[in-house]
């Protein structure tokens, strides 16, 4: 993994901006632009701006440098005033079930395998198309609000997420959640429903899909196999649960004989495309081999926390080259889909287990949350950082706040310090995705507030109602 800038690069970067200005006699004319904030690239040199501007046209970024520069180079159609503000890449959850928000709070107190077969699935089975989208909605509405402008998603009824978040503006990358339980009469639906989802799904230039195995236990090995070929074949984004607990992969050398990573290498799931969700129980092997892969893992922190399930090793991850990023998981078992909740909770567990408060940086935590995210989920060309030509996925943050002051150093660190371990959700003023702006002034535009909150509670009752008059399945 690469060394992280020192704060002297950042200061020589920042002494010389690699900014394309436009070094006509007019100004140019652009869509957009976004005026002296404290600019936090999160790109791979560290620049950072402590004042200035970000050039947004035809939804990519155009330009990003100093404030006076770019204003004199730049004629733009409407201008955003950041003064005050942190202007960052937009924050990427890397792990997720959105339809599952509908149970919030419904399914405490479970150590993952109990919660899974007593409380999610019971529940969650019961719900149709028109529920998953009020849960997928409700989601989305949270994303926004919390600056998240990138998820990974699993889940079933897929086209109802779809649905939520063509509504919503936000960028995915969706999967149906497949799992068998090596029942052969589940084998053929299960795979029918992830692989047509693959296959009949129109990607768009802010959703696209994958597969998804639930995780090598509840998955047979056809249903795995068949995942395996059809990812070689389309060379698809792949995700699945691994090493969640130690349980798990104590079950897994039991049955096979074999670690999960080492399962995954025998099934041929191994690769570049590869997204492994929470990999708290990751060993120096597991961590070298999906490194070598090109691999990357999801860190679900409070998910993790809440179940009981351990801490996943971020040094380890780190020291091997393996490329992490940050998820929230669902709302069932956070509960709460705010990125700077879990980049708090990422730096200060790992300083802890490690009785180290160097042992992982604020800094470091943001680059889990934007760039390195950007790498796990496989989009690192397009969002992740605030450089030109990638799109104009954004988020802006109110620093006027009391738990924000007081600001006695500029300096980048300063800052990423300042937003991992004070700032929340609520300080996130405007979010934009392809350059579109769907957060202004803490409203979210593209949903009706007052309408999601009331749908999602309506669906949670139904599954409630129905839940209560269920027959237990014949199986899992």
């Amino acid at each position: 993994m690469a060394r992280h800038p020192t704060q002297a690069d950042v200061q020589a970067a920042g002494s010389q901006p690699k900014h394309g200005l436009a070094m006509t006699a007019e100004p140019q004319s652009v869509d957009l632009l976004i005026e002296g904030g404290s600019v936090m690239t999160m790109d791979r040199e560290g620049r950072y701006w402590p004042s200035a501007s970000v050039v947004v046209d035809k939804g990519a970024i155009l330009d990003v440098g100093p404030r006076t520069a770019l204003k004199a180079a730049y004629d733009p159609r409407k201008t955003i005033d950041a003064a005050g503000m942190a202007v960052l890449p937009g924050f990427v959850n890397c792990h997720g079930h959105a339809g599952m928000s509908l149970i919030r709070g419904l399914a405490e107190e479970y150590p993952l395998e109990a919660w899974l077969s007593s409380a999610v699935w019971p529940l969650m089975r019961n719900a149709r198309q028109e529920d998953t989208y009020a849960g997928a909605r409700l989601a989305c509405l949270e994303m926004l609000s919390s600056g998240i402008t990138t998820f990974i998603d699993m889940w079933r009824d897929l086209p109802a997420t779809v649905e939520a978040v063509a509504t919503s503006g936000l960028r995915a990358r969706l999967a149906f959640n497949m799992r068998d339980f090596d029942d052969a009469r589940a084998l053929e639906s299960e795979w029918e429903q992830g692989f047509d989802a693959l296959s009949m799904a129109s990607p768009g230039s802010r959703i696209s899909f994958g597969l998804s195995p639930h995780s090598l236990y509840a998955c047979s090995e056809t249903l795995l196999q068949r995942v395996s070929q059809a990812a070689a074949e389309r060379r698809c984004h792949l995700q699945i649960h691994l090493a969640e607990t130690e349980t798990e992969v104590w079950n897994c050398r039991g049955r096979h004989g074999r670690g999960p990573v080492e399962r995954l290498d025998d099934l041929g799931l191994l690769g570049p495309n590869l997204l492994v969700a929470h990999g708290v129980w990751l060993d120096e092997n597991d961590c070298r081999r999906l490194a070598a892969a090109g691999a990357s893992v999801a860190h679900n922190i409070s998910s993790n926390l809440k179940l009981a399930s351990g801490v996943a090793p971020l040094g380890r991850f780190r020291d091997s080259g393996l490329n992490f990023g940050l998820g929230t998981d669902s709302a069932a078992s956070n509960n709460t889909l705010d990125p700077f909740r879990e980049m708090r909770m990422a730096t200060l567990l790992q300083r802890a287990v490690a009785e180290d408060p160097a042992a992982f940086s604020a800094y470091e935590a943001m680059e889990a949350a934007t760039r390195n995210g950007a790498v796990a989920v496989g989009l690192a060309e397009q969002i992740g950082s605030i450089e030109t030509g990638k799109r104009a996925d954004l988020v802006l943050i109110d620093l006027d706040s009391p738990r924000l002051q007081p600001r006695i150093r500029p300096d980048r660190d300063a800052l990423a310090e300042l937003l991992v371990f004070a700032a929340t959700a609520r300080d996130v003023h405007t979010v934009l995705v392809d350059g579109e702006i769907l957060v202004e002034n803490r409203q979210v535009r593209t949903l009706d507030v007052s309408t999601v909150l009331s749908e999602a509670g309506r669906a949670t009752r139904r599954l409630l109602e129905r839940a209560a008059t269920d027959a237990p399945p014949h199986a899992h």
